[in-house]
């Protein structure tokens, strides 16, 4: 993360599987067991992250509840969950969207179906950026039908970073190579090349 996006990195959920994805992606891990509770681990993992944004870049607020929920093929376990998180959200909406520092991204990594014999499905899912200066349009409402109205269209999972860095006005202008290395983000100001007369 941080070599290639300029990032610094920190993914808050739990479970082992995560924290070896965000040790191979080179991110700091913050164990949150689940307590039964989604929307109060939710909000408790957001009041964790906003009181670590001095620290880090990009944070990763994850649960896995839904998912969890779904492949009950239970629809109302699905909803049941998604309104607990909804709870948990609003608990920490308003910090989350007065904070100038934050780019909010909330989005999934995949379909899960809660009926039916798969276990993931490969439909678009939702995803919403708030922040300062993020552009607004006219979609109202956080689900699938209503997002895929939205001005971001369908992006791909690959897209989603250059995004963020664009957000954050740390992108690199395409075709500029302003650093040793080929990297996505833009490294920053640094000193001029001067020749010495001397030489």
């Amino acid at each position: 993360m941080g070599a290639r996006y300029g990032l610094r990195g920190l993914c808050i959920t739990s479970g082992v599987l995560f924290a070896g994805l965000a040790r191979f992606l080179g991110m700091d891990f913050s164990n949150a067991p689940d307590t039964g509770d989604p929307g109060a681990d939710l909000a408790d993992r957001v009041r964790t992250a906003l009181d670590r944004l001095d620290d880090f870049d990009f944070i990763h607020v994850h649960t896995k509840t839904p998912d969890q929920a779904a492949h009950t093929k239970d629809p109302l376990a699905k909803v049941r969950v998604i309104e607990s998180l909804d709870r948990g959200l609003a608990e920490v909406a308003e910090r989350l969207t007065d904070d100038p520092r934050v780019l909010l991204a909330v989005t999934a990594d995949h379909s899960t179906p809660s009926c039916g014999p798969l276990i993931h499905s490969g439909e678009p899912v939702p995803l919403l950026f708030a922040g300062e200066g993020v552009r607004r349009d006219q979609v109202t409402r956080f689900d699938e039908v209503s997002a895929a109205g939205g001005a971001l269209g369908c992006m791909r999972g690959r897209e989603f970073l250059f995004s963020v860095l664009n957000l954050l006005d740390r992108a690199r202008l395409a075709g500029i190579h302003d650093s040793p290395d080929q990297v996505e983000y833009w490294p920053g100001d640094h000193p001029p090349f001067i020749l010495d007369p001397k030489e």
